[in-house]
């Protein structure tokens, strides 16, 4: 375990004997939760750094682990999944899943498990017992639509000097000084939509597409700032 802020150690939990696949947090992040290759699953005290809880968990490796309120579930090699209570207690075993469970969660009820095995399989487990509940998949997933904001096209300037060189890099400058802030003003509005509707990754990734058509054209206003002061000396 680490500091976030200055990176430096805080405590080493010793006592699996092979890899470590999984950890999980309790709610207050004031215990942990472990399992491992060896089978076991195990709960460390942050606070001190000692075991407090070990319990076989999977014959032939443990490879998950969730915890959520007073339950810890796991999944293993051995394709099931189990609940138990923070102490190892087992409340409920659930399986066979149709390969080795690779991730496992709990519904935010506690009233199901879920799992996903190697197989590809999607399951919900009633805690209480009974048949998995397998989940109808797309096989193949269209990928999601990206939205498409039109970027306003700012007029252009008329130039009333004669068509020097110098009143013909400040025409262009001013458009490229209009472009970016129509640029600007749309990815404005777009951010404030993606604020309303978070999970809308199409609005996400078509607001950093036009913030980077904003930094482009930002560079070239630049450039021809620079060109412009440079004629003008």
């Amino acid at each position: 375990m680490w500091e976030a802020k200055s990176g430096k150690e805080f405590l080493t939990l010793r006592g699996h004997t092979k890899g470590v696949t999984a950890l999980a947090w309790n709610a207050a992040s004031d215990q942990l939760a472990s399992a491992s290759e060896d089978g076991t699953a195990r709960v460390w005290d942050m606070h001190t750094g000692d075991e407090t809880a070990k319990w076989e968990a999977h014959k032939d490796g443990a490879l998950d682990v969730a915890w959520h309120g007073g339950a810890i579930a796991t999944a293993g090699r051995d394709g099931r999944a189990r609940l138990w209570d923070a102490k190892g207690k087992q409340l409920a075993d659930l399986g066979p899943a149709a390969d080795a469970v690779l991730k496992v969660a709990l519904t935010t009820d506690a009233k199901a498990v879920i799992t996903g095995d190697w197989a590809g399989e999607v399951r919900t487990w009633p805690v209480g017992g009974g048949e998995g509940k397998k989940l109808a998949l797309p096989v193949n997933p269209k990928p999601a639509a990206v939205a498409v904001v039109p970027v306003p096209t700012p007029p252009a300037v008329p130039v009333s000097a004669p068509a020097t060189v110098k009143s013909a890099s400040t025409a262009d400058l001013d458009r490229k000084r209009a472009a970016l802030k129509s640029i600007e003003d749309a990815a404005e509005k777009l951010k404030d939509e993606a604020a309303r509707d978070p999970a809308n990754a199409a609005l996400a990734k078509a607001y950093l597409q036009l913030c980077e058509a904003a930094l482009a054209m930002k560079a070239e206003v630049v450039a021809a700032e620079a060109a412009l002061a440079k004629e003008g000396n």
